[in-house]
């Protein structure tokens, strides 16, 4: 397959889940109890830790041919550096945990699918913008990143921080879009925000540094694990320095 974009700097390996249905049983489809739409094969399938520029190929490769509003995609994410997760856990103590501006991160990443959804013209109606504005319950605004971290606990946020279970960053507010183009199209979208956006910062060491630049991590497994069935596939790697 041919690979796509420029190597990207900060981001080691990409996983993603696809929510839905598909008329041939798909390899590895698990269960989704949040899964509601009607077809013949219904759940979600998960890619295993593939490098950035391989993600566009595999969602064309793999996308359900049946979604509906409660269907989702998830962008797993893992970083070359523990400076850069921690940095994108960065939290804003002067606002409230439930708001947007509580991580700068997630901020920054909401307004630039923004800018993507316009550019791409999509629909008002779509659930594209309705998740966008925390009004989903498995994607809501604002979070815990430290309690996500530590105890991998309230995930259901806009991102989630589980690196204490999967080694990523777990984006979690893209809806299934219709046709696949515009969900791999948004995918390489999210992809390259968050390298624009580990670009953009001067690197200093926020509040929850301390707590993680020096832990003595060994070597991790990326775990993509089904939401319902909790079964794990890994890809050995070696932890983030």
């Amino acid at each position: 397959m041919a690979k796509r974009g420029r190597k990207p700097r900060r981001i080691d390996r990409v996983g993603i889940e696809l929510e839905g249905g598909w008329n041939d049983r798909p390899h590895g489809l698990k269960g989704d109890a949040s899964v509601s739409v009607t077809a013949e094969y219904v759940g979600e399938v998960v890619s295993a830790p593939i490098p950035p520029n391989r993600a566009h190929d595999w969602v064309m490769e793999h996308y359900p041919h049946h979604v509906n509003s409660t269907c989702g995609i998830h962008v797993h994410f893992s970083t070359r550096s523990k400076l850069d997760y921690a940095l994108l856990m960065e939290t804003d103590r002067e606002n409230d945990s439930d708001s947007v501006d509580y991580v700068p991160f997630q901020k920054y990443l909401i307004e630039s699918l923004q800018r993507w959804g316009q550019r791409m013209h999509i629909a008002q109606s779509s659930p594209f913008w309705s998740r966008l504005s925390g009004n989903n319950q498995y994607c809501k605004l604002g979070g815990y990143p430290e309690g996500q971290f530590f105890e991998n606990t309230s995930r259901y946020h806009v991102t989630n921080y589980c690196y204490s279970r999967h080694g990523t960053v777990e984006i979690r507010v893209l809806p299934a879009f219709k046709h696949a183009r515009f969900a791999a199209s948004a995918i390489d979208w999210t992809i390259r925000s968050v390298e624009r956006y580990l670009g953009t910062l001067v690197t200093n060491v926020p509040s929850v540094m301390f707590s993680l630049a020096n832990l003595e991590l060994p070597t991790i497994e990326l775990n993509q694990v089904d939401s319902v069935e909790k079964t794990p596939y890994t890809l050995t790697m070696e932890s983030p320095t």
